[in-house]
């Protein structure tokens, strides 16, 4: 175990299916592989995450909290445009075309090869 799995047992999670289109699922894809192929040049921002909750935007270079991360892939890909500047994982159930496909604990949730 590692990382979230192993510092917070009990995290909750919901996980959403969002429809897409073939090009934008290619685009998601590459830009998601590009950031492993140089995982080392990106952080996770701390600083941001916590600042969400004083209502404030505090962006870094090349770091990302998790939301965050999200938001910038969807918007990439040209997925969405709805989402608000200071984004929290809530803001997402606000998004019209997903669909949940798993709610509970992160750790035991299974992700399903296709």
């Amino acid at each position: 175990m590692y990382g979230t799995f192993k510092r917070f047992k009990n995290t909750k999670c919901i996980v959403k299916f969002i429809d897409v289109t073939e090009e934008q699922y290619q685009k998601i894809k590459d830009m998601v592989h590009q950031f492993e192929k140089e995982k080392k040049a990106y952080r996770f921002n701390v600083v941001g995450l916590f600042a969400v909750a004083f209502h404030k935007k505090i962006q870094r270079a090349n770091s990302y909290y998790c939301a965050e991360f999200v938001k910038y892939v969807l918007e990439e890909a040209d997925v969405t445009e709805d989402l608000p500047n200071l984004i929290k994982p809530d803001d997402f159930n606000k998004l019209d075309n997903t669909t949940e496909v798993y709610k509970g604990l992160l750790r035991k949730y299974a992700v399903k090869a296709t």
